[in-house]
């Protein structure tokens, strides 16, 4: 591994145990796991590509297992890493015995790998009890990238390695579990492959006891992560630069590989170029940005070799990726023997191009010797370098297109042995031809992705010889068909000659000759006009069609402009709520179908995966066309740089979109944070759909808990649109479009709404979890005609209670839907969040109340409230005026005359509170009923005065 010395930021690779000192902003994690693996014995640790699940468990689980902080009076351990790789059993007999012998070579791994196969669990347990016996050892075992298992398994024909992977879960889950010997076993796998996981019994049962989904770091964390190495070195971060950086952060996948790799970059800049003595926006930008850094330093190693050298890494990187039966871009090992057979390179050129992508701190590759063997085992370092790296991902969709060509003529070539199908013919000839010649396949190439290359490839050379047969006889009958004419020509001139000639002396015959000659000429003439008629009318027809799509290219933006700004006149039902479907189907004014239907050029919805067709108004859904809503994005959506057009519909976006988008996004976010939650959700739909009579499987659960948890952060439609929302999610995530979706709804935030799109990419609750941030802001608890006593749930955990004029303070923690934590105590609220119970210090059960911070007014505000008291600033009463100014508070009269500075308390649909702590008094300005309360001194309350006016 290339040493850092110089640079205390990692890159694109994994942190190491010996680089904890750098590693920031994990520690509650950290807490988290040492808990559960201290609990359970086993932990698989779940997160998506790039979220530091490696990093996590080297320098911040292991680190603390060394220092004594999971065994008391305990600090001695053995720590093995493994990866499952192309050998589980021995992979893991090697991480093992090299802790405990390292002076052991390959015989004796073979040798415990045989042990293995024969007595499972018990020959581990027998090679690790002398260390317990003798020094009192724990054991600890890191399975890092799990799910090379299930390419090592479920991609493989021989049946050994489906048995060998079963056994290799069977012993880690024995070795976890015995009671003998304490022996820890972590591993680490991406979310998405939480199903295969089913595959195994025994694991699925074990991770529902002790998964541990690795979560987002928040800003603070990752402001740790990017100026704490640096401060470690004596090298300050400019704080621009970290506000750049955590702003770019929300707009970018892969986040943490990306920040690592862009901040050793800019070190690197900054200690040889820039020397400004801080790590600042000049060395940010030289890099080139968050966004591009990697694929900047790839390409310079490009930009160092030579041509040939070029195609070589291509063909090395294409051996090395492949697109997965889900459509995900993987990263797919290959030894170099196998490398060396793809490219017909020798081993030393191969290394030479490897070694460039490995040097210069680039650690895009790296390489591992593979036991027993002279051979190496060539692998990308992280999966982010597929997605980051423009040109890299480009060459994994040439690959995965030219393996999915390869795949259809195999499955030609069996429906042609079976009798089902002809030679390849016409378009679908020529294509499979056009790949053969542009792909050049080779056998050591398709045999990685299914055997029958010859076969295939006899196939459609066969299939080329067909058509060259009958092109061939095409063209022999079309020759003859000339002789025949040209006969036919020159019999007619020996027929006319022979007239002449007999026309000397037969008179009679030599007229008729004439007029057959004259009729001939005429017919001929004839056929020749109409041929040119049709030519003409053909080539009027082209012309018309071209000006026709020119029309239509130059009447797009127009029309698009004008069914926006239809908008401003469009008056939906408010009482019509069923989120995006619903605008579409009623919307007209906004989105006009048959509009759509003439400018988009492709077929607008297709059916979906458990549906036979569409209708806008049942309670099914349909599967909406990726290019479709591709189509909308580029063309439909109206770009943030035309600021003339974009000042013009922005009312049409606050007033008909604005909840929608909002709703949307909320949902989306909220959902990525929960993936386990949206694979559970995903397979139970599918399930409840099956039945004959299935309701809306979206109405109960955690879904009523999260409109709940909506309608407490914003009453109105927006709740409602948040649940339809959700649904809408787990049902794209079903047909696989949410992607296009989601980022042509970017788009549209974008343009319109960017401190929308600010808070959508700081969400940090999951979807299960929303109730912990519905909770957070102020309520009244008990009866608005009996009680002064209000609570402030604050997001760090504080809770402050003021009751009468005297005020306490409190801890509170979310535990899950139903259960809050309150001193350390459990208080249970209702389902609707209204009854609460055994909350310190009051009534067995009282009810809460929420109350709303002040918001500015949108245009046709859509609570549909007559009086709208959420945006209300003045209100006129028969004892004076209540004012609210900037700061937020209010002015206002008190019970003597006096003017009195009120404290804004929040308000509902039916009133504002205002709080006039000099006087102890509280101020229900009762906006529903027309009225001015008072409470001050007792329980009840007191009307001192009516209300003439809301502003």
């Amino acid at each position: 591994m290339e040493s850092r010395a110089d640079n205390p930021y990692v890159g694109l690779r994994p942190f190491q145990a010996d680089e904890s000192l750098l590693f920031f902003g994990r520690r509650e994690q950290t807490i988290d796991l040492l808990q559960s693996l201290h609990k359970h014995h086993f932990v698989a640790v779940v997160g998506g590509s790039g979220s530091g699940k490696s990093s996590l468990i080297r320098a911040g689980l292991v680190p603390s297992l060394k220092a004594g902080y999971l065994v008391d009076d305990n600090d001695k351990w053995c720590i093995a890493n493994m990866n499952p790789g192309r050998n589980p059993l021995y992979n893991l007999a090697e991480s093992l015995t090299q802790q405990i012998n390292p002076d052991a070579d390959s015989k004796d791994i073979v040798a415990l790998v045989e042990k293995i196969e024969e007595e499972g669990a018990d020959a581990i347990l027998e090679l690790i009890r002398p260390l317990w016996d003798t020094e009192n050892t724990n054991f600890f075992l890191l399975i890092d990238q799990f799910e090379e298992l299930f390419r090592f398994s479920m991609h493989q024909t021989s049946e050994a390695n489906r048995d060998e992977a079963i056994d290799f879960v069977n012993i880690f889950l024995e070795l976890s579990e015995q009671t003998q010997i304490p022996f820890y076993v972590v591993l680490t796998m991406r979310s998405d492959f939480i199903g295969d996981c089913a595959d195994f019994h025994g694991l699925p049962e074990a991770m529902n006891r002790s998964q541990y989904l690795i979560p987002r770091m928040n800003r603070e964390q990752l402001k740790m992560v990017i100026e704490g190495p640096s401060r470690l070195y004596g090298t300050k971060v400019d704080p621009t630069l970290t506000s750049r950086l955590l702003n770019h952060l929300s707009r970018v996948k892969d986040e943490l590989p990306l920040l690592q790799h862009a901040l050793m970059r800019m070190w690197d800049y900054e200690i040889n170029e820039n020397k400004s003595g801080e790590l600042d926006l000049v060395d940010y930008n030289a890099i080139g940005g968050i966004s591009n850094a990697l694929s900047k330093h790839a390409e310079e190693a490009l930009s160092q070799m030579k041509e040939s050298e070029v195609q070589i890494t291509e063909d090395i990187f294409k051996a090395l990726t492949a697109i997965d039966e889900n459509g995900r871009k993987i990263r797919r090992p290959i030894l170099l023997s196998e490398l060396e057979e793809l490219t017909g390179v020798n081993k030393g050129q191969l290394l030479s191009i490897i070694d460039c992508f490995i040097k210069d701190k680039r650690s895009f590759l790296f390489k591992s010797k593979i036991a027993d063997s002279d051979d190496i085992l060539i692998d990308i370092s992280h999966e982010s370098l597929i997605r980051q790296w423009d040109t890299l991902n480009h060459w994994v969709d040439e690959e995965g297109e030219s393996a999915s060509y390869y795949l259809q003529l195999i499955e030609a070539r069996r429906l042609h042995s079976e009798n089902k199908k002809d030679f390849l013919s016409g378009s679908e000839l020529q294509i499979a031809i056009d790949w053969r010649d542009r792909f050049k396949p080779s056998q050591a190439w398709a045999n990685r992705y299914k055997d029958g290359f010859e076969e295939s490839m006899a196939y459609l050379n066969a299939s080329e010889k067909e058509r060259t047969r009958i092109l061939d006889l095409e063209k022999d009958r079309r020759r003859k068909k000339r002789i025949m004419m040209g006969s036919i020509m020159g019999l007619l001139v020996v027929i006319a000659v022979g007239s002449v000639l007999l026309g000397l002396s037969i008179n009679k015959s030599k007229k008729e000759l004439e007029k057959s000659q004259s009729e001939l000429i005429k017919e001929t003439n004839k056929k020749l006009e109409l041929y040119d008629q049709k030519q003409a009318a053909i080539d009027t027809m082209e012309l018309a069609i071209k000006e026709a799509r020119k029309a239509k290219d130059e009447a797009i933006p127009w029309i698009i402009r004008a069914t926006w700004r239809s908008g401003s006149e469009y008056n939906p039902d408010r009482g019509y709520v069923t989120g995006l479907r619903g605008l579409i189907a009623h919307g007209d004014g906004i989105i006009n179908l048959d509009k759509i239907r003439y400018l988009a050029p492709v077929k607008i919805f297709n059916s979906g995966p458990h549906e036979s067709e569409f209708n806008w108004y049942s309670d099914k859904f349909a599967h909406y066309n990726p290019e479709f809503v591709q189509w909308v994005s580029d063309y439909l959506i109206p770009g943030a740089e035309d600021e003339s057009f974009r000042l013009a519909t922005q009312p049409i976006y606050d007033k008909h979109l604005a909840v929608l988008a909002r709703a949307y996004c909320r949902s989306y976010e909220a959902l990525q944070l929960d993936p386990t939650f949206v694979e559970e959700q995903k397979a139970a739909y599918l399930d409840h759909i099956k039945l004959t009579r299935a309701g809306n499987f979206f109405n109960g659960g955690a879904f009523s808990e999260y409109f709940v948890a909506m309608d407490k952060l914003e009453s109105g439609v927006f709740p409602y649109y948040a649940h339809v929302a959700a649904g809408f999610w787990i049902r794209r995530e079903i047909d696989g479009t949410a992607d296009d979706f989601i980022i042509a709804l970017r788009k549209l935030i974008k343009t319109y709404d960017p401190d929308l799109e600010i808070e959508c990419n700081t969400i940090k609750h999951t979807f299960s979890n929303a109730m912990a941030e519905a909770f957070v802001g102020d309520w009244r608890i008990g009866d608005f005609h009996d009680s002064r006593v209000f609570a402030n749930f604050q997001e760090d955990g504080k809770l402050l209670i003021r009751s009468d004029n005297v005020a306490s303070n409190h801890t509170w923690k979310f535990l899950r839907p139903g259960f809050i934590l309150v001193d350390r105590d459990t208080v249970n609220y209702g389902s609707n969040a209204h009854n609460i119970r055994n909350l310190p210090g009051f009534e067995p059960t009282e009810r809460l109340y929420r109350l709303y911070p002040w918001r500015p007014k949108v245009p046709d505000d859509p609570t549909g409230l007559e009086v709208d008291s959420f945006n209300a600033t003045k209100v006129q009463t028969s004892i004076g005026v209540f004012e609210r100014f900037s700061n937020g508070n209010w002015q206002g009269p008190g019970t003597d005359g006096s003017i009195r500075e009120y404290a804004d308390m929040g308000r509902n649909g039916s009133g504002i509170h205002l709080y006039d702590k000099d006087n102890d008094a509280d101020i229900w300005l009762y906006v529903f009923k027309s009225e001015v309360r008072l409470y001050q001194g007792s329980a009840s309350y007191v009307k001192i005065g009516s209300i003439s006016n809301v502003f």
